[in-house]
């Protein structure tokens, strides 16, 4: 890792003298920084070995931490590739939207199609469920 890259990770350092273990402190401070947006999406993270030195912890620290980040769906592992950080899409819960305008947002063209269409008198459930008059 380049010193730029070093900064970045600098603060994530968990604190040994704490009683959370090294794995739980690591996961936290690297999940409130993706969600700081400190990284992109779809950016690689370094190898467990690489972050374990970095950060002076053990491959097993990293390890645990990167594996319960994948569990929040926070980070992706790809075999042969590495980790990533996982695409995420937030929408605010505050504000009720369609499913057209979620999709708009997320720059798809929302649409239907007939498959197939039939037009028939209705039976006798319908009828009742519906609350419709039979035709005489």
């Amino acid at each position: 890792m380049n010193s730029t890259s070093e900064n970045r990770w600098r603060d994530l350092r968990p604190d040994p003298d704490s009683d959370t273990p090294l794995y739980l402190q690591l996961a936290r401070k690297l999940g409130n920084a993706i969600h700081e947006n400190r990284w992109n999406a779809g950016e690689a993270l370094p190898s467990e070995h690489v972050l374990s030195e970095t950060l002076g912890v053990s491959r097993i620290t990293s390890r645990k931490a990167i594996a319960l980040l994948v569990e929040q769906v926070l980070i992706c592992r790809t075999q042969g590739a590495g980790s990533f950080i996982t695409l995420r899409y937030e929408d605010p819960l505050s504000r009720l939207s369609s499913f057209s305008e979620m999709l708009r947002r997320r720059g798809f063209t929302p649409g239907s199609k007939w498959l197939s269409r039939v037009i028939e008198p209705a039976n006798r459930d319908e009828v009742i469920q519906l609350s419709l008059r039979r035709r005489p």
